[in-house]
């Protein structure tokens, strides 16, 4: 699977309008969705074809190109997450199996102790709590831990004429954007590979605007391409090989974005994996049915380390809200146990974990 990867340098603040806050404030997500940048890509696309709002995009036999690129699932826009210059290296979300003690602030020692609880459970009798930082990076048993930047403003409604508000326009709202000044990296990934080359282009200009209230000063965006190393034909989140991940005893899930199920009966859940044994709700764990069919073996869930989180968003092109709906967070940790003896988990059957972006 190839993939193009690219840094979002927000030379604004950015407003990446998550459903946090009241009506009256905007709340930016910690990262860059993928869907924004797809939106872009799908406006300049339109423009360079000359196609038209009005025209029928999804008519396949009219624009063989369209839905496999934005639509159907064979292209992919991951989240853009925040950058390590340093390293230059991508980060991931933090799994929320990771706690650590309760009275541990990273903001005043140098170092912490972080205790992955789908690997083992302390038995000290002490307070353990979820980490603040929302991004990280692993090297061996190192982590470093990030959180983006943030930047508030508030801005008020004002009458057009009088320039300022009145008794009927005069509304204060509540930015919390993320702030200028930071990188992010981009990934699409392509199950075509011919679909690289027509993607590419749309990356130029390389200048770009995302999110809300561009017009008030935010959103300016700066593409910087990243030269791919040619010898890899495919893209690899957390740098180990399939092969090295066979030989375990158990199947460690880590959701990379959110996640969105539908149980058989086309209702939105989410629900971790069930490990009481209870037949009744084993019969509608979507996860778990899933990943037994793209692994094609018998799993048994042990346990999980989840949260849950309304999401939702605006299309612009109707000028309304999308369906707000019930997801699993991006973080959230699965633990599974597999008997050898039903069927080896193999390198091909792993792919999944590049397609559906869990880790």
């Amino acid at each position: 699977m190839k993939a193009i990867t690219f840094l979002l340098h927000t030379t604004q603040p950015l407003l990446a309008t998550s459903l946090q806050g009241d009506p009256n404030s905007d709340i930016s997500f910690p990262y860059i969705p993928g869907s924004m940048i797809r939106g872009v890509l799908i406006g300049r696309y339109l423009q360079r074809h000359n196609l038209k709002s009005t025209d029928d995009i999804l008519d396949e036999s009219k624009y063989p190109d369209i839905k496999r690129l934005f639509f159907n699932g064979n292209t992919r826009y991951l989240n853009a997450y925040l950058y390590d210059k340093q390293k230059q290296k991508r980060t991931l979300p933090v799994p929320r199996s990771w706690l650590k003690k309760k009275g541990d602030d990273i903001s005043n020692l140098d170092e912490i102790t972080v205790y992955d609880f789908s690997y083992e459970t302390p038995e000290e009798d002490i307070s353990y709590k979820s980490l603040d930082e929302s991004f990280c990076t692993v090297d061996d048993k190192d982590i470093v831990l990030y959180k983006e930047k943030r930047r508030i403003n508030i801005h008020n409604m004002r009458n057009r004429k009088k320039g300022r508000g009145d008794e009927n326009n005069g509304a204060i709202f509540r930015y919390e954007a993320l702030d200028a000044e930071q990188y992010f990296q981009a990934v699409i990934l392509c199950d075509d590979p011919d679909d690289i080359e027509k993607i590419k282009p749309l990356l130029e200009p390389q200048e770009m605007w995302l999110g809300g209230s561009q017009s008030a000063g935010y959103g300016h965006t700066q593409i910087i391409p990243i030269e791919e190393d040619e010898e890899h034909d495919y893209w690899d989140e957390v740098g180990i090989e399939p092969e090295d991940r066979n030989d375990r005893e158990l199947i460690r899930i880590t959701l990379l974005s959110d996640l969105i199920l539908r149980d058989k009966w086309g209702h939105y859940v989410a629900t971790p994996p069930n490990s009481t044994g209870d037949e009744i709700n084993q019969k509608v764990e979507s996860l778990t049915q899933i990943l037994e069919e793209l692994l094609d073996i018998k799993l048994e869930p042990q346990s999980s380390y989840t949260s849950s989180l309304i999401v939702g968003g605006f299309n612009r092109k109707w000028g309304l809200p999308l369906p707000q709906v019930p997801a699993l967070a991006a973080g959230s940790v699965f633990v599974f146990k597999y008997n050898k003896e039903d069927g080896e988990l193999d390198s091909e059957k792993n792919s999944f974990s590049r397609k559906s972006r869990y880790w």
